[in-house]
This record gives structure tokens, sequence and C-alpha cells, in this order.
């Protein structure tokens, strides 16, 4: 089975060399005998034979000697290791073109595809969290509650749920895709969950301020809510009434609901929510019951909505 391997390394080589491409050539003519369960005859495998037990000669006659006797079963272990590596790498590129990641949908961990960093190489440079990623990073079913602020139809097939914070510098980074996907696909449910993070100073002020909004004018609310993404560092409460009366809200109503920080509840309740559903960094999305962690490119939703859409 050494052939096979040959046949995988000269054929690389013989891109570059035409010596290799005639030892490519009869590799593959033993191969192509040895699957049709007929004798090599080019001598190919014999001459590589040779050729490695000679040279390991010349540092270790003992390997040699070992290699020599147990060639075939040795050749048979690197040939599976190949195939192996090979379903590996399929298997990867499979998941870097479906999900952006070389290990599924809800991985942040380095992938050697990404040579351009487009998917993010590691967890703590995509989220924002409370502390240490944990050990165990396998999330569980997504909430059902669907009481915060939401766009589409309420019977929707497919369920986009997204989990951010509102001084989380990579909620607003993923803001564009969010809304490249509610335009490309708007008979899905869009669910945003405010999941203020203690990390971040005055998180909880901001998610209050989108809840008042919410309260007083729900058409205001998404408008309110560009403002905060797109202005995460001058979330001053004059800011926050100013943008508000800006809305159409009156300045002394949104002023009285936000002192009175009446929707504490509600944002403990989604924090909670977001602990059962194991997330540990903002923004994490559901789609149905698949996850995708920090900002993704538009392909890595649109992958997982129509294979959903497909069931």
């Amino acid at each position: 089975m050494i052939c096979i391997i040959a046949l995988v390394v000269f054929g690389i080589l013989g891109i570059f060399s035409v010596s290799y491409r005639r030892i490519a050539k009869e590799a593959l003519d033993c191969v192509f005998k040895r699957v049709t369960l007929r004798k090599c005859t080019t001598g190919l495998d014999a001459r590589l034979k040779s050729l490695i037990t000679g040279r390991m000669m010349r540092k270790s006659p003992k390997l040699a000697r070992f290699t020599f006797r147990h060639f075939e079963v040795i050749s048979w272990f690197f040939t599976t290791l190949l195939f192996v590596s090979l379903a590996y790498s399929a298997y990867s590129i499979y998941n870097f073109a479906m999900y952006g990641n070389c290990n599924g949908p809800q991985s942040t961990g380095f992938c050697v595809l990404d040579v351009a960093n487009e998917f993010n190489l590691h967890e703590s440079l995509s989220t924002c969290g409370e502390g240490q990623k944990p050990t165990n990073t396998s999330l569980n079913a997504p909430p059902t509650r669907f009481t915060d602020p939401s766009l589409g139809p309420p019977d929707a097939k497919i369920v986009m749920i997204e989990f951010g914070c509102f001084k989380c510098s990579y909620t607003a980074e993923a803001e564009p895709v969010v809304q490249q996907v509610l335009e490309e696909y708007p008979d899905i449910l869009f669910v945003y969950k405010d999941f203020p993070l203690s990390s971040h100073v005055g998180s909880e002020n901001a998610s209050n301020a989108a809840q008042c909004v919410y309260d007083l004018k729900h058409s205001a609310y998404w408008d309110f809510r560009t403002k905060l993404l797109q202005n995460q560092k001058n979330q001053t409460e004059e800011n926050l009434i100013l943008w508000a009366s800006e809305l159409g809200m009156s300045a002394q109503s949104f002023k009285d609901c936000y002192d009175k920080n009446q929707f504490q509840n509600v944002l403990l309740q989604n924090i909670e929510d977001g602990k059962a559903a194991g997330i540990y960094g903002t923004p994490t999305f559901f789609i149905n019951d698949q996850a995708l962690v920090g900002p993704k490119p538009f392909r890595a939703f649109k992958n997982i909505i129509e294979e959903e859409m497909k069931k």
C-alpha cells in the first residue's frame, strides 16, 4: 500500500517536476492493479521499499531490518493514517464552508483554513464574557420565552434568538450581519434578549433604557437599540434621554421609567435564561436549536437557516 502514499506525495510534487510525474503515474498504475486484486508489475513498491530501508540502514541498521521485514504492515498503517487525515480534512472543509469554523457551528477555536481571520480564531477574541471560558462549552436548549422585543411572525418556522450586551463591542460588530439576515429572511422570528455583563460598566443602564423605550413606544425600540450599539462609548443618561426624545417619547416619561429601574426583574430573568442555555459570552445566537457564538459572517447564518428550512 506504499503506492497509495507515493501517489499522493508524488502527485503533488509532480505539479512542479516532470520526473515526479512519472513516479506518480507508476504509483497510479500500481494502485489500480492492487485495487483490482492484481499484482503490481511496475516494481515501484519494491524500489521504494529498498530505497527507504537502504537510507535507514545508514542511521539505524536494526530499525532498517525491522522495517524491511514488516514493510507491508507499516505501509498499511500509514495508508490508514492518510485516509483518516483526508477524512478529517474533508470534515473540516465542510464545517468551514457551512459554519465558518473547522469544528462546527458552535466552535470558536483555531481553524487553520481561516487564513484571513474572517471567522474569529479564539473565543476570547470573539465574545464578551464574565471571565474564563468554561471547560464544557456545549450549549443547552435555547429558551422558549418570547416576551422580549421581537421582529417577524410569532408562528415562524425559524426562530433566531440573540443574547447581547449593549456595551459589548462584539455585539455591535455582529449587528450589520444580523440586519442582513433579517432583510434576507423576513419570515423568521428574531428575538433580542438583554444579557448585560457586569464586566461592562453601564450595560445594565443601557438595557434598562432599552426596556423603557420598548414599554413606552414599541415602534421606537429598534431604532433606539441601533443608537445604543452605534454609540457604546457615549451612553450617558443625558444621551439616553436625548435619543428617546428624538424618537418621539416624552423626555420626562422616559426619565421617570429609567429612574425607577422597573425592568430589573426582566433583565435578571433574561440572564437566568442565558445561563440555563449555557451561554458564556455575547453575542450568542440560537437559530432554532443550533447555536452560533460570537460575530460570524452572513453565510454562517444562511447555511443554518436554509438547513432548518428543509426540515
